[in-house]
């Protein structure tokens, strides 16, 4: 299914992925599977949300998804409202979670 976000990206002729699967790995064995919503540039996690608002475990799935891709920046989008609010994930080089407005 096509979305507005996508068919934006399109138009602007951004490279991105949708629902890439990353495998989610413990002590060297797969655990599990992640879907990430959009992978924008090989190089952004962009999670899109139409919640009140953004809270502490929407930030951890990103942190999550960061650590298991390996990319160090990641996106939340929520279209609740009027206006998108986006939040900035973070994954520092020693896996702390750093995050922005």
């Amino acid at each position: 299914m096509t979305s507005k976000t996508n068919v934006e990206l399109d138009r602007q002729k951004i490279v991105y992925e949708r629902q890439r699967a990353v495998r989610v790995r413990y002590a060297g064995a797969s655990v599990g599977l992640y879907r990430l919503d959009l992978v924008v540039e090989g190089k952004v996690v962009v999670e899109v949300k139409a919640v009140a608002a953004i809270d502490r475990a929407h930030l951890a799935r990103v942190f999550s998804y960061l650590k298991a891709t390996g990319l160090a920046v990641g996106l939340i989008i929520n279209f609740s409202s009027d206006v998108a609010r986006i939040r900035r994930v973070f994954c520092s080089s020693e896996g702390a979670l750093n995050e922005g407005s």
